[in-house]
């Protein structure tokens, strides 16, 4: 009886981490992983959104890279938003984390008050955002306005857009910023 016993907890103990992580991978797998592996599939098949999908091979891949202009541009935007982005965040995430590492009355509300705008809503981010960059109503305009500056169109002008993409995604620095604290801290 012991032995039985012994043989079920033993199997036990090995099954529970998994038991543990099985939520996240159910959702890795439901949320990530399978919708990844459609749209690999998807990418070699003509798939119209009502009517039979017709499988094109490399075709698509031919055309983006061929005679799609649009994806060059893409592709483009997206390495300058990381070549401005990536530096920008770890700078701004490396200098709120070494300010937080003191040991100053207060610190403890900043770390708090970095951190917040990381687990805020994306949804509520990107309104809040909207608001602020507004080129008529805009908080951030308002403000230029109050020294003499005309702001410019935030959201609508090419050469800006990219400006307040980065200005409004630094706004999440408090997990790297985490990061860096703990690894100062560490030190």
């Amino acid at each position: 009886m012991d032995a039985r016993l012994s043989k079920k907890s033993k199997v036990m103990e090995k099954l529970t981490p998994y038991l543990f992580i099985s939520p996240w991978l159910i959702g890795f797998f439901a949320f990530t992983a399978g919708p990844l592996a459609l749209s690999l599939v998807m990418s070699f098949y003509d798939w119209p959104v009502i009517g039979e999908s017709t499988f094109v091979g490399l075709g698509n891949y031919i055309r983006m890279f061929t005679q799609d202009p649009q994806f060059w541009n893409s592709l483009g935007l997206t390495l300058k938003f990381a070549v401005i982005f990536v530096p920008l965040n770890m700078i701004i995430a490396l200098v709120l984390a070494m300010l937080i590492a003191t040991n100053v009355k207060g610190s403890n509300l900043f770390r708090v008050i970095f951190y917040i705008p990381s687990v805020v809503s994306g949804v509520a981010v990107a309104i809040i955002w909207g608001w602020i960059l507004d080129s008529n109503n805009g908080i951030l305009n308002y403000i230029l306005s109050l020294v003499g500056i005309d702001g410019p169109l935030w959201l609508q002008d090419p050469k800006w857009a990219i400006v307040a993409i980065v200005i409004a995604s630094a706004w999440g620095v408090g997990n790297m910023m985490l990061i860096f604290y703990t690894d100062i801290k560490s030190i």
